[in-house]
């Protein structure tokens, strides 16, 4: 859940207010000839090899470019010892006492890193063996202190807790303008690269005597994560090149046509200016009854929408937009294919979110080794209604085949569909819901030749973990009988009588948001149909009634967050609320405050500020509120997919060999693999039963929904029996 902007800056759950230079006393000793490295050696052997910290200096954050600069070992808080190895000016180590330092760390019980990933990743670039490190991410540490902090650094870190305020690598490059620390002589490094290795002991010192004890769990999962990472990260996901470029320029032809009509009704006018469009289509007397808070016409993405078709100009206009939409996404797949990869890496960000959901996608333009595309930005495509009928059947339509299944799309309204010659649909194959083809970029992600792609996700999650941690009895008692819990929504809301499969659509609606704190306005919206804010507002009313367990559990959990500033997953991971919940409180005294000078003084305008900063404080109270249930909710939902990913990588892969099964990618509650044929039901069995795993005192197990097609765009539903894979 995104933090909304808010005047008062949020505080972290643990922060020195000191300021101490304790780390100039840190002994750093460069180790820069065979003597100075003997005598490291002997420090070594006559030290206790229980806990030291290590840490890179490369020219790249790419492995695959990089090259090595220096590294950092410490086993003492108080002294440490840089290894130039790649330095420009000034005297360095030959990179054969690297190696030899691998034996160093793995003489150690734990290893300390920040940000292991990237330096065992780098390790291995250059040489390094670390399967035999005892690693541990004091990043995993200082994230689980406090989630809210996206991707805590090393120095951000150490200034929080410690009070040091060390040079960052930003500001140490930006002092010389040189682009990395290769151009200095290891002498004006020595310091900087120390600190690197010493600052994880010093961190991990203070979290062992405050937050770690309690929290061991979370951490020691985010730590085994990391390696699993490093397995999905390290192997490409194959990419459709020739349907990238295809579909790249279909969509630039339509975004010139769509300007030249555009520019035909509007004259000369500037098409990425929101202002101008929506006062020429004023002028044309286009009108979505909707006023932005300055009183102009509203003609966002959804209003134009709803005015499809009311005149040709705004129809050009909603193709222009979503062709550039669709063109900007595309350049992001160009720049990320690598031919000799066939495809482009994908990176995983484990620190980012609050809830602990992985986050993928996206990596920094420094980072060449990853691909920059925002995977969880990329939605379905619009539905589109298939005939799947035996393989040797329908050939002269080119459908689609898979496992002996051809699926043939059709055409028309879901009553009346035809095939795509326009022939009536003939008796004997089964109807069955896949994905539209057209600007559909999932099916840019494709398998590995001769694989096939198996998606695999979890059914009503965000419902099912709610139910298992209140025990409300009806939704126990639907999951349990096997009923559909949107049916049975839809029954306890408006009756038997009255139940369709639209009412069935309005209570799957009321399941997956009114736990979660919408609005009756949202609601209305999301519902459609011309359901009123004030119906919303009864529908919500009327579902927290019928759910009375689920009800006392969610507020529960909202008054165990203002009590105790925190909250926790199922799996022990913990998120700090304090803040949020201050921030609430400190708006809404201001906007007291505000209001009494307002009214000492008779301003007007400071009397209109004071409520706006009460009326903010109120709304961050109630964002607060909704994080308290969400993080239960979503933050278990991604410890379970950091649990079995793991699992996945763990047991799946050296199974059948990486050649056999690849795991393409794990977005939110889906993981995606690239399947081998002869393998196929083995991996598809023994993944399921990982993916079904569900704590013991759980009343309602997980369920797995699973699809296979050639790429995460074409695919479709099937069951694993007894006897084998059934299309569903």
């Amino acid at each position: 859940m995104a933090q909304s902007k808010c005047p008062i800056p949020y505080r972290p759950d643990y922060q020195t207010n000191k300021v101490s230079d304790e780390f100039k006393q840190i002994k750093c000793i460069l180790v820069n000839s065979e003597d100075k490295f003997r005598a490291f050696l002997q420090d070594w052997q006559a030290h206790p090899h229980t806990l030291a910290g290590f840490d890179l200096e490369t020219t790249s954050l790419n492995p695959e470019q990089a090259r090595l600069v220096g590294c950092s070992i410490a086993f003492d808080k108080y002294q440490g010892y840089y290894f130039p190895f790649g330095h420009r000016f000034g005297q360095n180590l030959p990179l054969g006492v690297f190696q030899h330092l691998q034996r160093v760390l793995e003489s150690f019980d734990c290893v300390l890193y920040f940000n292991s990933k990237f330096d065992l990743g780098m390790q291995q670039a250059f040489g390094h063996d670390h399967s035999k490190i005892k690693d541990y991410d004091m990043m995993a540490v200082i994230w689980n202190w406090d989630t809210n902090l996206f991707m805590p650094s090393l120095k951000g870190s150490a200034k929080r807790i410690l009070g040091w305020d060390l040079t960052t690598y930003e500001k140490l490059l930006g002092q010389s303008k040189v682009p990395n620390l290769s151009y200095y002589s290891p002498v004006d490094v020595v310091q900087y690269a120390v600190l690197d290795a010493v600052v994880p002991i010093h961190l991990f010192c203070e979290a062992n005597n405050t937050f770690l004890p309690k929290y061991r769990r979370p951490v020691l999962l985010d730590n085994t994560l990391v390696r699993a990472i490093m397995e999905v990260e390290r192997r490409a996901h194959p990419l459709d090149h020739a349907e990238m470029t295809r579909m790249a320029e279909d969509v630039q032809r339509r975004v010139r046509t769509a300007e030249r009509n555009i520019r035909y009704v509007l004259g000369d006018i500037d098409i990425e200016s929101n202002q101008q469009i929506t006062q020429a289509l004023k002028a044309l007397g286009v009108d979505s009854g909707k006023r932005t808070a300055t009183g102009q016409i509203q003609l966002q993405k959804n209003d134009l929408t709803a005015l499809k078709g009311t005149h040709p100009v705004v129809d050009a206009v909603l193709e222009y937009r979503e062709g550039r939409n669709l063109d900007k996404k595309l350049k992001a797949f160009q720049t990320s294919y690598r031919p000799e990869l066939g495809g482009c890496r994908l990176p995983y960000k484990t620190y980012r979110t609050p809830t602990g959901r992985l986050a993928g996608g996206e990596e920094s333009e420094r980072n060449t080794y990853f691909g920059k595309i925002n995977v969880q930005a990329i939605d379905k495509s619009i539905p589109q209604m298939f005939l799947r009928t035996p393989a040797d059947s329908m050939e002269e339509y080119n459908g689609v085949v898979i496992l002996g299944q051809r699926y043939t799309p059709l055409h028309g309204e879901k009553d009346h569909m035809f095939l795509p010659d326009e022939q009536p649909i003939p008796e004997g194959g089964k109807v069955v819901e896949g994905q539209d083809a057209k600007d559909n970029l999932r099916r840019l992600f494709i398998c590995k030749p001769g694989h096939l792609f198996v998606h695999f996700d979890y059914n009503a999650q965000e419902l099912r973990i709610p139910t298992n941690l209140s025990r409300d009895p009806i939704f126990v008692q639907a999951f349990q009988n096997g009923e559909d819990p949107h049916r049975k929504t839809a029954v306890m809301m408006w009756g038997e009588d009255a139940y369709n499969a639209l009412m069935r659509k309005r209570a799957k609606t009321l399941n997956f948001s009114v736990l979660y704190g919408i609005s009756p306005w949202s609601l209305a919206q999301k519902m459609g149909g011309g359901v009123t804010p004030e119906q919303a507002k009864e529908y919500i009313r009327k579902w927290w009634g019928v759910y009375q367990g689920v009800n006392e559990w969610a507020r529960g959990v909202e008054k165990h967050g203002m009590a105790y500033g925190y909250l926790k997953t199922a799996l022990g991971r913990k998120r700090s609320v304090r803040g949020y919940f201050e921030q609430a409180q400190e708006m809404q005294a201001l906007g007291k405050k505000m209001a009494l000078e307002a009214k000492r003084t008779g301003s007007a305008k400071l009397l209109a500020e004071a409520k706006e900063m009460e009326k903010q404080g109120w709304s961050r109270k109630g964002f607060a509120l909704r994080t308290c249930v969400n993080t239960v909710v979503q933050g278990t939902a991604g410890d379970l997919m950091r649990l079995v990913l793991i699992k996945v990588v763990q047991h799946i892969i050296p199974k059948y060999g990486e050649d056999r099964v690849q795991v393409l990618s794990s977005i939110h509650d889906e993981i995606n693999l690239s399947v081998s044929p002869d393998c196929l039901e083995d991996a598809i069995r023994d993944t399921i039963e990982i993916l079904h795993w569900t704590p013991p005192d759980w009343p309602v197990p997980m369920e797995i929904g699973m699809d296979i097609g050639t790429s995460w765009g074409e695919m479709f539903p099937y069951i694993l029996t007894d006897t084998g894979l059934v299309a569903a």
